[in-house]
């Protein structure tokens, strides 16, 4: 989708209705001690991402090491609260792969008594690339409580803690609904006014050259629930911002806007009903 955007040094994005999640596990905060306790052979850890492309530009994931052990080896995190089925019964998980076919396992759990599980197993499809794995959990028993998240790569078979057994995962949402493909537009964005270029600072757009180093997906607040992406619709790139409810651009570099009056963005949006948007400078504070 094709933006042009005229600002200063920030940009802020709020929608008024924001969809309620018991995670998402993103392991941007820094705020956040992201607790891992490992099991036979299982090694899990929050790394920077090392492959901060295609869906998924953000700069910390999960990283599960499957080490000689035992061919359930994998790893858990305990979740402060146990999950609210109530508002969704669809996880969603981004896996970095070495293989196609790889099975994973996710896995909800009592947080005192582990015979009360629930569990699904998706195989990857791509190698080398990120890809978002969805996981249905309709039929899931919400009557009991669950805390705990638990990630197996490939059970039934013994790792070596080798590359190929090297896994990166990141965003574990649990979304409202039954499973069914992400509203998005099936056509591009249309082709913004012809501007004089001189005149025009891009920050996202194929129609002009855009400044360099802008960061479409800081974390700023243990509360973001916002997951944001770069993809593409024909060939023509946007920025998908889900389950929002404020998300910002941070850009590299301050810009001088003085004399410009105009901001254009092209928005798409399945079920908001309004949108706010905030240029901010260091200096002066928010501006509507």
């Amino acid at each position: 989708m094709k933006k042009l955007f005229t600002l200063s040094l920030m940009m802020l994005f709020i929608a008024s209705i924001a969809h309620a999640q018991t995670v998402p596990l993103d392991f941007e905060s820094s705020s956040v001690v992201y607790t891992f306790t490992n099991f036979d052979g299982g090694d899990a850890s929050v790394i920077n991402n090392p492959y901060p492309t295609g869906i998924n530009p953000s700069a910390k994931v999960g990283q599960m090491i499957k080490n000689t052990g035992q061919h359930w080896a994998g790893s858990l995190i305990v979740l402060e609260n146990a999950i609210d089925f109530s508002l969704g019964k669809t996880f969603k998980m981004k896996v970095y792969s070495p293989k196609v076919g790889a099975k994973v396992l996710l896995k909800v759990e009592n947080n005192s008594d582990p015979n009360l599980f629930f569990e699904k197993e998706v195989a990857t499809t791509l190698a080398n690339e990120w890809e978002e794995l969805v996981f249905d959990y309709g039929a899931i028993n919400s009557g009991q409580s669950y805390q705990k998240i638990v990630i197996i790569f490939e059970l039934g078979t013994v790792g070596d803690g080798s590359a190929d057994f090297t896994y990166l995962f990141d965003d574990i949402i649990l979304e409202e609904g039954a499973i069914v493909a992400d509203d998005a537009p099936t056509t591009p964005a249309p082709t913004p006014p012809s501007y004089d270029a001189s005149k025009v600072i891009s920050i996202f757009s194929d129609a002009f050259t855009d400044i360099d180093g802008t960061n479409f997906n800081p974390y700023w607040d243990f509360y973001q629930t916002t997951v944001g992406s770069i993809e593409a619709v024909e060939g023509n790139e946007m920025v998908k911002l889900r389950t929002l409810n404020f998300h910002g651009f941070e850009l590299a570099q301050d810009v001088n806007a003085a004399g410009m009056k105009y901001m254009h963005i092209d928005v798409w949006t399945a079920n908001e009903t309004s949108l706010d948007i905030y240029p901010i400078c260091q200096t002066t504070g928010e501006k509507k």
